[in-house]
């Protein structure tokens, strides 16, 4: 027959919705059952027996479990202990023990010092200390009451599936052919997303319940932790902070005496690069950081001591100050040393260039004729020579004209005779 079950909490109650199960045994209403799931043999009650199988999901009916065994009978939970202070109760510490069941038994307490007992009466007593919270039991505390059960039919469908693909992949794509291959992929697309909407819908629906919990896990578990946790980081902080601070300022005072002593006054404590950690701060005297400032005091105070006596010690210095590396300062002056003495050679070579093509342009001025005037061409057009020094001379210039203009000059040396190359 079919019956319907509630799962039994920790404490034996039967809880949320009902779950149907075959069963061979004579079962009525109230049984306990031991019923077989996914995660393992769970205690559950019997809340309906001769269940129809109408009454039952048809996509559920065929993987209906068996229960074959009958659950063993919950365990009396033990009796609370009350344990009350007597009226009585003097110095002798004398407490009464008293079980649900009205038995009684004396116990004597010690006193651990004289004249106090070593166990103070549970009644209200004055200046007695507030008992401590009960902390809860976290096993049991958040579980999985019922797996979810997916029932699916996918395997009857993947020859179908395969058979559809593997036909549309088989249609030959040409010009003639490339609606009728859209037109099956369009197809192919459609059912796949009609399954996909379905695989989404599943998804929710198994997600649904765990969002819900993880929420109200947040509200209840996380956010309390977290607060506590940043409040309480915080406060750490603060007094950190107040130590680290109180640390810095004594290293502070201590490192500008010894500037003064190593003759480096221009040193500041940021340029140490000293960093204040918990364990100088939370020490008596910070001996190791107090270690590092005079070994750093004194490195700067030799290589101070090295720059003064170098030729560029001002312009080397001034740099060292900036980096505090002395290698660097060095190569810096050098490098700039040498880009001035470069600028000095080029601007000594420009002079000489230019002194050069003046004294070349002055030799050709001493070497030129003295230009003639043009000669005077009379009316019958026969050329006259013009007076003077019938010596030959040679000499070589530029010309700059128009096209026109050389073909003007050019007639013009023809018509003189002046020969030219």
């Amino acid at each position: 027959m079919i019956v319907n079950i509630k799962y039994c909490r920790e404490d034996g109650n039967p809880f949320g919705r009902a779950y149907s199960y075959r069963t061979k045994l004579a079962l009525g209403t109230g049984a306990r059952v031991l019923c077989p799931t996914s995660s393992g043999m769970r205690t559950g009650v019997v809340v309906e027996i001769n269940v129809p199988e109408s009454a039952v999901d048809p996509d559920v009916l065929p993987l209906l479990r068996e229960i074959t065994k009958m659950a063993p009978a919950p365990r009396p939970e033990p009796k609370p202990v009350l344990v009350k202070a007597d009226p009585d109760w003097d110095a002798g510490g004398t407490v009464t023990v008293e079980q649900a069941t009205g038995s009684r038994e004396q116990a004597t307490e010690d006193e651990e010092n004289e004249g106090r007992p070593q166990a103070a009466p549970t009644g209200e007593t004055e200046g007695e200390a507030a008992p401590e919270p009960e902390v809860p039991e976290i096993e049991g505390l958040v579980r999985v009451a019922q797996l979810p059960v997916i029932v699916e039919r996918l395997r009857q469908m993947k020859d179908y599936v395969e058979g559809m693909t593997e036909e549309a992949m088989a249609l030959a794509c040409t010009e003639d052919t490339v609606q009728t291959v859209k037109q099956r992929r369009a197809d192919l697309n459609r059912f796949f997303n009609e399954l996909e909407a379905k695989r989404k819908a599943v998804k929710a629906a198994v997600m649904g319940p765990y969002t819900a919990f993880e929420a109200v896990y947040k509200e209840c578990i996380c956010n309390p932790f977290n607060d506590a946790d940043a409040a309480l980081k915080a406060k750490i902080d603060a007094v950190e902070r107040e130590q680290k601070q109180r640390c810095e300022d004594y290293l502070r005072k201590w490192f500008s005496e010894l500037t003064l002593t190593h003759n480096v006054s221009w040193l500041t404590f940021e340029q140490t690069g000293i960093k204040i950690d918990m364990a100088s701060a939370k020490a008596k005297t910070p001996q190791k950081l107090m270690d590092r400032l005079n070994e750093f005091a004194a490195k700067v105070a030799l290589d101070q001591e090295t720059i003064s006596r170098m030729e560029d010690a001002a312009e080397v210095m001034a740099e060292y100050k900036k980096t505090l590396s002395l290698s660097q300062a060095i190569n810096t002056v050098s490098a700039r040393k040498e880009a001035v003495e470069r600028e000095r050679q080029a601007e000594r070579e420009r002079r000489e260039a230019a002194k050069a093509r003046l004294e070349a342009e002055a030799r050709v001025e001493a070497a030129a004729p003295e230009v003639l005037a043009p000669p005077v061409v009379q009316a019958t057009g026969n050329r006259e020579q013009a007076a003077g020094d019938s010596k030959v001379y040679k000499c070589s210039f530029t010309v700059k004209a128009t096209k026109e203009q050389l073909k003007k000059l050019k007639n013009f040396l023809i018509e003189e005779g002046i020969s030219y190359e």
